[in-house]
């Protein structure tokens, strides 16, 4: 497949090099999910982009954004799990976006259930860059949270608080990646 190897293109979707060599063999049927994962590994759009309409009737682009998950309630999504599916991106906002979807109100009044935040997965500044700015965090663990963005008592750790005083901070924590929430959609709101 456009010059991956079974184990490269496996370790990019997180499947087992079989599971890629069935697809291959046709032995087996691509899920919709599946699909997903192997456009966005292979930078190529899924059967329905390609199915879309550049400009849509209602306005919309055509182009998706995965949703990652929900978050809320200081609970996180785990990173790694197939999308839950795919949004339209906010107009005009550049960058890799993916998007998690607010429930709970650990982050009231900025963040309230419904909304989608966005955020730019190609940013590669570090944690540092977003100190005092609502980010999308993934812990060494896994989780994604939704939370400010503090630096913690020691170096390489940070703390991530929530705007619901009866929401204690989670302090100290290591990360894999900090993004900057770059766009709250608020049509959902509930």
């Amino acid at each position: 497949m456009r010059g991956y190897t079974q184990e490269r293109l496996a370790e990019l979707i997180g499947m087992q090099k079989a599971a890629i060599s069935k697809l291959e063999l046709g032995r087996v049927q691509y899920a919709q999910n599946m699909l997903a994962l192997l456009a966005e590994a292979l930078d190529a759009p899924t059967p329905a982009d390609l199915l879309r309409p550049p400009h849509s009737l209602d306005g919309s682009s055509g182009r998706l954004t995965p949703l990652v998950g929900n978050v809320g309630a200081g609970g996180g999504v785990q990173r790694g799990e197939a999308h839950m599916d795919y949004v339209e991106p906010p107009a005009g906002v550049p960058g890799k976006l993916e998007a998690l979807r607010v429930e709970g109100l650990s982050m009231y009044p900025e963040l309230q259930p419904g909304d989608l935040i966005f955020y730019d997965t190609a940013d590669e500044r570090g944690p540092d860059a977003h100190i005092g700015h609502v980010v999308a965090a993934e812990t060494e663990d896994g989780d994604m949270l939704v939370k400010a963005l503090r630096p913690g008592s020691v170096a390489d750790v940070y703390d991530l608080h929530s705007h619901n005083p009866a929401e204690p901070p989670r302090e100290n924590v290591r990360l894999k990646s900090a993004a900057r929430v770059i766009f709250v959609d608020r049509r959902g709101r509930q």
